[in-house]
């Protein structure tokens, strides 16, 4: 039995430590997803120090690596179970991992040690800015969730619209070039390891709320991208 902790929308963390009681009945699963590269830089919970038995995440979401994913555990035998899990038998013609495409290895070990060098603050440069664009936001009158605690803890941003208005929204910002989740949902790591800190977080604020109330921004916008994307 598996018991999964996870999230598409992670602003805070999970209560792993408050359900450890499910290790009794199997194996306690963090989904690392969205957040291993802030796990990885200190700047959001632990999950395998608090109780987790097994870790996985994507490389290739706050992690700044190629698309991927890993799995990460202190214990030997949970870590023969997952061998057993992820390795392709080629006898018996089961598994999940049948290549190593060393081409993303590659691209994965630079990334890791990059991490290794700047990790720590990268993933706080993550998290201020992230709470810089909400609380920005905010004060510019649109609809941010979680203000009482802060906004959020994480790379995200979640903006308090019912689906239909998100979706909505999410194609008039698309119009203008900027790009968020359907569900409403704004994530800044890019951004941040484009090197984006604080005060592009409130240009982006000003254009987000300029674009939702009809303005124009498109030039704002590319002007910002050529900045940072070259």
């Amino acid at each position: 039995r598996v018991t999964m902790l996870g999230a598409s929308a992670i602003l805070f963390p999970h209560p792993v430590k408050e359900l450890e009681i499910a290790k009794e009945y199997g194996t306690l699963v963090y989904d690392a997803s969205h957040v291993l590269g802030l796990v990885a830089g200190g700047e959001f919970q632990q999950p395998l120090k608090e109780g987790a038995d097994v870790m996985i995440g994507s490389t290739h979401k706050t992690f700044p690596g190629p698309q991927g994913g890993l799995a990460l555990t202190n214990s030997e035998e949970k870590a023969e179970m997952l061998g057993e899990m992820l390795l392709f038998d080629f006898d018996r013609g089961i598994g999940l991992v049948d290549n190593p495409h060393a081409n993303r290895i590659a691209a994965l070990g630079i990334v890791l040690e990059e991490m290794l060098a700047h990790g720590k603050e990268y993933a706080s440069q993550i998290v201020r800015n992230a709470r810089k664009l909400a609380s920005a936001l905010h004060e510019m009158g649109m609809p941010v969730k979680f203000q009482e605690k802060g906004f959020t803890r994480s790379h995200q941003v979640l903006l308090d619209m019912s689906p239909g208005d998100a979706e909505e929204f999410c194609g008039r910002m698309e119009n203008q070039g900027i790009f968020i989740d359907i569900s409403g949902r704004i994530g800044v790591a890019e951004a941040t390891h484009m090197g984006m800190k604080e005060r592009e977080m409130d240009e982006i604020a000003r254009m987000i709320a300029d674009a939702h109330r009809g303005k124009d921004v498109r030039a704002e916008v590319k002007r910002m991208a050529d900045e940072f994307y070259r």
